[in-house]
C-alpha cells in the first residue's frame, strides 16, 4: 500500500471542501437526511435550506421517501426554426464558389 504525505491528504480534503461550498459539486453537496415528523414541524426551515442549495432527504421509518432539492426553473423552449444568430440577411451570392485564393486551402 502506497503511503502519502499528509500534507497531500490535507490538500485535497481543502480541494473537496472548497468544491462543496462552490456548489459546483451537485453530488458533492450537503445531504441530510429528516424524519418525516421533524419535515412537517419544520418545513419553512427546510425550505429555506433547500433553497439554499441543500439537498434534503425525508425519510419514514428510517427509509428514504423524498427529496427537498433547490427549485430550478425550467428553460425557455425553442421553437423550431427560430432564427437564434440574429441573422436577417443573406446576401444572394452565399453560394458561389470561392475565390481562388480561398479555394487553395480547401483542396
Amino acid at each position: 500500500m502506497r503511503r502519502f504525505p499528509s500534507h497531500y491528504l490535507l490538500v485535497n480534503l481543502v480541494n473537496l471542501v472548497n468544491l462543496v461550498n462552490s456548489g459546483k459539486c451537485r453530488r458533492c453537496g450537503m445531504t441530510d437526511t429528516v424524519n418525516l415528523y421533524d419535515a412537517k414541524t419544520n418545513l419553512s426551515k427546510l425550505v429555506d435550506r433547500a433553497a439554499a442549495g441543500e439537498e434534503i432527504i425525508i425519510a419514514k421509518a428510517g427509509k428514504p421517501k423524498a427529496k427537498l432539492v433547490p427549485y430550478q426553473p425550467p428553460r425557455k423552449k425553442r421553437r423550431f426554426g427560430q432564427n437564434l444568430l440574429g441573422i436577417t440577411y443573406i446576401a444572394e451570392d452565399f453560394d458561389a464558389p470561392l475565390p481562388p485564393e480561398l479555394q487553395k486551402y480547401f483542396e
